[in-house]
């Protein structure tokens, strides 16, 4: 539909502060777009992460607690992606930056975008936020809500779903219930209105791993329900981000 080049402008994630929420894609996608652009990008988050982007390159450089604007950026000199993140914790992960540091690298940095993992879903394909997440960064120009539409068929339970009770009460299913297409569509609803509430950045909603006709038929199927019973979104992608065409259809009021 679109050549790589234009996604970064498809997804409204070429310039500012884009935060990546949700479930289903947020690492691989944030990495993908960062190689994408031509400019200079950070990549951060705001929660623990691992100590790798991806599992063979892209280390995260960890910061000390208390590490100052002016020394990170030293850090960062020369370098045109960033990946950067908080100190090591005992758990072999990486804490989280807080979100005010990241909103002034950003702006001191001269970074064209920064893209910032925004909570976490171990490595589930759907989920229920729980109050006070996402933890967005001030400042934020776009929202990417991600869902995998692989979550659709399977059983609502923790090994699908991180925070099932939460997901359960967003899209009207019971844990235990196989989810539907409306399910996902309801859940991302609701997302869509609770972050709306606390910031004027666009929210696209990402429904991700669209990796084949028949799960590219069913994306589109939620797609529909969502554009229809949520007038707060705007725009909206059917992705595969492990495809060389990764936007599969964009819909746009």
């Amino acid at each position: 539909m679109t050549g790589d080049n234009d996604l970064l402008d498809q997804l409204q994630a070429r310039e500012g502060i884009v935060c990546f929420a949700g479930a289903g894609g947020k690492k691989t996608s944030m990495v993908h777009l960062a190689a994408l652009h031509d400019g200079r990008v950070g990549l951060t988050n705001t929660i623990k992460v691992p100590f790798r982007l991806k599992r063979e390159s892209d280390d995260l450089i960890p910061l000390d607690e208390g590490t100052d604007v002016e020394t990170a950026l030293a850090t960062f000199a020369g370098k045109r992606i960033v990946g950067y993140a908080g100190p090591k914790t005992r758990s072999f992960r990486l804490e989280g930056i807080a979100p005010e540091t990241i909103a002034a690298i950003h702006k001191t940095g001269e970074f064209d975008a920064t893209y910032v993992k925004v909570d976490g879903a171990r490595m589930r394909l759907a989920k229920g936020h729980k109050p006070g997440e996402p933890i967005l960064v001030p400042g934020t120009t776009t929202v990417l809500l991600f869902a995998s539409v692989h979550v659709v068929g399977r059983t609502l339970d923790e090994e699908t779903v991180h925070h099932p009770e939460i997901f359960a009460g967003l899209s009207g299913a019971t844990v235990g219930d196989v989810i539907t297409q409306t399910h996902l569509a309801d859940a991302l609803g609701h997302q869509v209105a609770t972050i709306g509430a606390t910031t004027s950045a666009r929210i696209v909603p990402v429904i991700n791993m669209a990796d084949d006709e028949a799960q590219e038929a069913v994306a589109h199927g939620v797609a529909d329900s969502l554009w229809q019973s949520a007038p707060a979104v705007e725009r909206l992608a059917i992705t595969s981000m492990i495809r060389p065409d990764p936007l599969k259809a964009l819909l746009v009021r």
